[in-house]
């Protein structure tokens, strides 16, 4: 029984077929989907449903009901319109079948059917690792939840160990090594790696192209705070260097000359304030630690053209 705020019409014949109680069932589930629910409308009703019989889902290869290896394309193509719902514990309930039922399947065992199992452990492998990320970089969850996340992402592991093995050639391998790259060891440098050697076996495909955004904006986020938290340390050293009477001058030269080897964002130049320090070592530290203070600060400008080019104007 269900209550509904409005009642949506009963769907047209669209099925040919002779199967009276399948149409039915199709159409009262095409009316009682919450999408059909359009308008504003408050026509208060209640629809009654009597279910009639219950099939239990195939249990395999061996079920006498086996219609053969299409089965499995179906289960695929199913857990792909799952997918597209976002229903990714139903769609794996599909994917993991695949994977149970392909080895008792003759025809699944090699050629293009062996590259298709491929791509569904792949998928697989990927699904579980993504589950399993956000869980295992957050700090505040239960024992239950991290041993689950644990679990799947061994899963994920074990499946892309085989593929690694079995089928490197395929893009859905190094996509899937990417992502567990991620959620074990936030490796992001490996991730962008794998992530382009999947783009180069398969161009167009939208989760490569999707997670290697991301993985280099990550890159670059992870360089970002690695070059402020240097720059802040020459920052720092040379400022004391100055001002401190026991200071040497060979302290200041070592540190521009560090500073001189290290790319600075334009990011790290303004919230460091770093060339407040360098025009201070143009005055009082010799003539040589001038010179190379004004080289790094003419460098830095130059940075700072690329990354910002309205500057130029």
């Amino acid at each position: 029984e269900r209550r509904m705020r409005r009642s949506p019409p009963l769907p047209a014949e669209t099925d040919s077929s002779d199967d009276k109680e399948a149409n039915v069932a199709a159409k009262l589930g095409r009316m009682m989907n919450a999408k059909s629910l359009v308008g504003e409308e408050w026509q208060h009703c209640t629809v009654r449903a009597e279910v009639l019989k219950v099939v239990p889902p195939l249990a395999g290869p061996e079920d006498p009901r086996w219609e053969g290896d299409s089965l499995l394309v179906q289960e695929q193509l199913r857990a792909e319109q799952l997918l597209g719902r976002n229903d990714e514990a139903a769609a794996l309930v599909r994917l993991r079948r695949i994977i149970a039922w392909a080895p008792q399947v003759r025809e699944w065992s090699s050629g293009s059917s062996a590259k298709q199992l491929a791509a569904v452990k792949a998928l697989t492998g990927w699904l579980l690792a993504s589950r399993a990320a956000p869980i295992l970089d957050s700090g505040n969850v239960t024992s239950d939840k991290l041993a689950a996340a644990t679990q799947e992402l061994a899963e994920a592991e074990a499946l892309c160990a085989t593929l690694e093995q079995e089928h490197a050639d395929v893009a859905g391998t190094h996509l899937l090594r990417a992502k567990i790259a991620v959620a074990k060891d936030d490796d992001f440098d490996t991730a962008q790696r794998e992530l382009v050697e999947a783009l180069r076996l398969a161009p167009e495909d939208r989760r490569a192209q999707e997670e290697l955004k991301q993985v280099k904006a990550e890159l670059r986020r992870v360089g970002l705070e690695a070059s402020r938290a240097k720059v802040i340390e020459i920052r720092d050293g040379l400022k004391r260097a100055r001002t401190e009477p026991s200071s040497d001058s060979a302290v200041v030269l070592g540190l521009l000359r560090e500073l001189d080897q290290t790319r600075v964002p334009w990011e790290t130049i303004m919230e460091t304030r770093i060339g407040v320090e360098l025009k201070g070592c143009q005055e009082g530290c010799g003539e040589e630690a001038k010179q190379l203070s004004t080289r790094i600060l003419g460098r830095l400008m130059d940075e700072s053209k690329e990354q910002r080019p309205m500057w130029e104007t």
